[in-house]
């Protein structure tokens, strides 16, 4: 409310403007509908006459709309979101799903392949057989370097809760590299955890991107200041730890001293390959084998089925299912064969898909072997 509007006079206007919007179903209302609303608004004496007494009559409009309207659409946008996305999931397609990526307004959900029964010891050749076929399918998206720094210069940074092999505590500047699939390389920087001599820095394992999400403890920071965690899967730690140059040349093609504070960096496929073919790999996970010993699997999507969340509340459907579509074909699992469905969650809005529109879009979804549910529409 503006400075100049005392709160007992403006509170029982916004309560009179909330009672007028419920009873016309303000959220559902076409933009010319809205705007005769607001002319009506305007024009009442308890509101917008009551209002002139503080402001001119264009500015009363333009603070019914911004200054009321808007966050009345925001707080019935809020009352009416699933509190739970999994659990509408479940409900709605029978899957417990984690959430595992997420792009603005879209989210990624899939099943779990984890348990004693579902993964068991890599060899060599199956580690090396399996990162090439994730280059494969890469689209030229480069492998990732995730550095785990035992210690820092005076302590300064010694909060991220990093825990080797499991999760990945990162800052808000790195979100658009790291993507659940990404192959990487866990690199660590001369100082160690124990000692004063500094240690030469070297890469110790590989692994992929697992499920990404939000750090809870952040989310009441601006932001720029927020920070993320994602989990590590097929994790492999290097019997003998690589050193980060060969004969003075490091692998990575860094410029400047600087870019090794990045804590995430690109490194191309035949570097990554080069300081594989270096490592003595420890044994990590793969999928089980058949009866005839045959891996059952080389993807772990072929075994999972996957839900793209598109929130479509504040957008229209169409750019909602669009960002949902965009979202699949930029990932790995477009390819793989995997059972990909889509929700478009439209609640508070009621927005009405024509039916002709639907049946359309059934068809095409169908090719792409996707299918697609809708929460909340009219």
């Amino acid at each position: 409310m503006p400075p100049n509007i005392p709160a007992e006079i403006a509170d029982p206007i916004k309560n009179a403007v909330y009672l007028a919007a419920d009873q016309v179903r303000y959220l559902h209302l076409s933009k010319p509908q809205a705007g005769s609303f607001i002319d009506q608004l305007v024009n009442r004496e308890d509101i917008g006459g009551v209002l002139r007494t503080f402001v001119n009559r264009a500015s009363v409009r333009t603070y019914i709309k911004d200054g009321i309207l808007n966050r009345y659409s925001k707080d019935k946008k809020k009352e009416a979101e699933p509190s739970d996305q999994p659990l509408l999931v479940k409900q709605i397609f029978g899957l417990d799903v984690e959430e595992s990526g997420r792009e603005g307004k879209v989210v990624l959900y899939s099943t779990s392949l984890s348990g004693p029964d579902r993964q068991v010891e890599w060899t060599m050749e199956e580690t090396k057989s399996e990162f090439s076929r994730l280059k494969k399918i890469s689209k030229g998206v480069s492998p990732l370097v995730l550095s785990e720094n035992e210690r820092t210069v005076g302590g300064k940074y010694d909060f991220w809760a990093d825990q080797t092999g499991k999760l990945y505590h990162y800052p808000k500047n790195y979100v658009n590299m790291i993507k659940s699939d990404r192959p990487f390389l866990y690199y660590r920087g001369e100082r160690r955890a124990t000692g004063k001599t500094r240690q030469t820095p070297d890469y110790f394992g590989i692994g992929t991107i697992g499920r990404v999400w939000e750090d809870p403890k952040t989310s009441d920071k601006p932001k720029a200041r927020r920070k993320w965690f994602c989990s590590i899967e097929n994790y492999h730690a290097f019997e003998a730890p690589v050193a980060f140059k060969v004969m003075g040349k490091p692998f990575e093609p860094i410029k400047n001293q600087a870019g090794w504070r990045n804590s995430v960096r690109e490194i191309p496929w035949d570097k990554f390959e080069q300081i594989l073919s270096l490592s003595e790999i420890k044994g990590g996970l793969r999928p089980p084998k058949s009866s005839d010993g045959e891996i059952k699997s080389k993807s772990p999507h072929e075994e999972r089925e996957f839900v793209v969340v598109s929130d479509g509340t504040y957008l229209k459907w169409e750019t909602a299912l669009r960002k949902a579509l965009m979202f699949i074909a930029k990932s790995p699992f477009g390819e793989s064969g995997a059972q990909v469905h889509i929700l478009l969650l439209l609640y508070a809005r009621d927005q009405v898909i024509p039916q002709s529109d639907e049946q359309h879009l059934v068809k095409t979804l169908e090719l792409v072997s996707a299918n697609m549910r809708i929460y909340g529409r009219g």
